[in-house]
């Protein structure tokens, strides 16, 4: 029998309520050549028993003998993963019937992506279409804030795995997804599709919601280190990622990261450097105009950088002066 196109991975826990439609939304896309790989990671309720109801023969089911956690889990489904490329769906989500399809149709035309999501709506406790940046500059930038990628909706190609020995972090708690592709795309390019997908489910015990702390503290690690990794020449790097994410810096602060800017020399780095530095100055403006006073030595010093100031900013500064 010939390898399926398309490993399914999906982790279960304790989702009786959920794992049927997410199923059934799989083996009914009109895509058909795939494996979808059902890991039960410990359930302690009748997931075992909704997922045994389904006969169909491209449903490989697992068993963990203990409850191994997320990562752990879907690390085994990508060895146990066979096919060309990877799709991850969460127990609680549903694909729409052409996911398979859409995705499958771009990356087999464009062999320099290694992941492709796509946009997806939310349902449950909450309505409402989720739109994100397509294409790969785009994603990388946002990568500095947020992560862009719907992890339901994600395909990767497997090669792009293997060969590089890619696998979710243990150490990177509640953001495996996360930090997982932004080191994919230290080798291949992202794409997210423009269209609705997926169906992704909020409710009160989702991970996102429970353990919503530490995702916030692990999420900020990893911005930091990607900021690091895109401007090395960085050396305050909790300055910048203040700026970046619009958080409350002083004036003299801001000073000293435009002249930090200003060093960087825009013509030799790429598209994403240029976007990059573009929105921190951005920001770094936006700062000091919400700023409610400026001392007369903060004002010399910001039109030392004159130039990067518009006349109508310029007047906003002379308001807020005060000795």
């Amino acid at each position: 029998m010939n390898s399926p196109l398309i490993s399914v991975v999906l982790p279960v826990y304790n989702a009786e309520l959920y794992i049927t439609e997410t199923i059934n939304s799989i083996i009914n896309q009109t895509y058909t050549n795939f494996e979808l790989i059902i890991i039960n990671d410990g359930s302690n309720d009748n997931s075992e028993g909704c997922i045994l109801q389904f006969q169909d023969k491209r449903i490989k089911y697992f068993k963990n003998e203990k409850n191994l956690k997320l990562i752990q889990t879907l690390n085994l489904g990508l060895s146990l993963a066979k096919g060309k490329y990877i799709a991850r769906i969460d127990a609680d989500d549903i694909a729409l019937p052409k996911r398979f399809e859409k995705q499958i149709d771009f990356l087999e035309k464009n062999s320099e992506y290694g992941i492709v999501g796509s946009f997806a709506e939310t349902f449950g406790s909450e309505n409402k279409k989720l739109t994100f940046v397509q294409e790969d500059v785009d994603i990388r930038h946002a990568f500095l804030t947020h992560n862009p990628f719907v992890h339901s909706s994600v395909m990767i190609r497997n090669q792009t795995l293997t060969e590089n020995k890619l696998s979710f972090d243990l150490t990177q708690l509640h953001v495996e997804d996360y930090a997982l592709w932004i080191e994919i795309l230290n080798f291949s390019k992202g794409k997210i599709l423009p269209e609705i997908l997926i169906k992704y489910r909020i409710h009160e015990n989702q991970i996102s919601l429970v353990h919503n702390n530490t995702q916030v503290i692990n999420t900020e690690k990893i911005q930091k280190k990607y900021l690091l990794s895109l401007l090395p020449e960085v050396k305050e790097v909790d300055l910048v990622f203040d700026i970046f994410h619009n958080q409350k810096t002083t004036i003299p602060s801001v000073i000293l990261f435009l002249k930090f800017i200003k060093s960087i020399e825009l013509e030799n780095t790429n598209a994403l450097n240029q976007k990059l530095t573009k929105t921190l100055i951005k920001n770094a403006k936006n700062k000091i105009i919400r700023a409610e006073k400026i001392t007369f030595k903060e004002l010399l010093n910001l039109f030392k950088y004159r130039n990067e100031f518009t006349l109508k900013q310029k007047l906003v500064f002379l308001t807020k002066l005060y000795r």
